[in-house]
């Protein structure tokens, strides 16, 4: 099979396949799906922007696109090619320009990083304005959890 590519904005994007109607009205969305990475263990999350916001981007308005933050940078795709999202929230129509400003800074620190950088922080802060990993904050608490166990039961003894 034959993937045509072509580039908007300076990123390559994949040509549309057929065009899917999709149930999101012109917004920006927080997103997220299981890992392909670690499946059943984490979640990926991104952005969805529809509309006439891509304009802002520099891209057409035609189709909705994904952008979200991989190992390799900051990734663009077009939605009814990037597989199933869940919706977490929308943001409000008064703040989406504010996202919008805030999605181009993101594309300063296209650089993943797990603790301080990681897909969740960096949907989160396009959507929400703030970085946060409610995934990471889970893992530490666990993790303190388990070596607390692990002390508790070596005091036992």
């Amino acid at each position: 099979m034959i993937v045509i590519r072509y580039m908007q904005n300076n990123v390559y994007l994949p040509a549309p396949l057929v065009p899917v109607k999709i149930k999101l009205g012109e917004g920006i969305y927080l997103v997220k799906r299981q890992s392909v990475v670690l499946p059943n263990a984490i979640d990926h999350y991104a952005v969805i922007v529809v509309g006439k916001l891509l304009l802002h981007l520099g891209f057409s308005e035609e189709l909705p696109l994904v952008f979200h933050l991989t190992d390799e940078g900051i990734r663009v795709d077009w939605l009814e090619t990037s597989g199933s999202w869940q919706v977490l929230g929308g943001v409000h129509p008064t703040q989406r320009i504010n996202a919008i400003t805030r999605l181009k800074s993101a594309y300063n620190n296209p650089n993943y990083n797990l603790f301080s950088n990681n897909c969740e922080q960096f949907a989160r802060f396009v959507t929400e304005g703030y970085k946060q990993s409610v995934q990471l904050q889970n893992a530490a608490l666990f993790s303190v959890g388990v070596i607390g166990m692990i002390l508790w039961a070596n005091s036992e003894q």
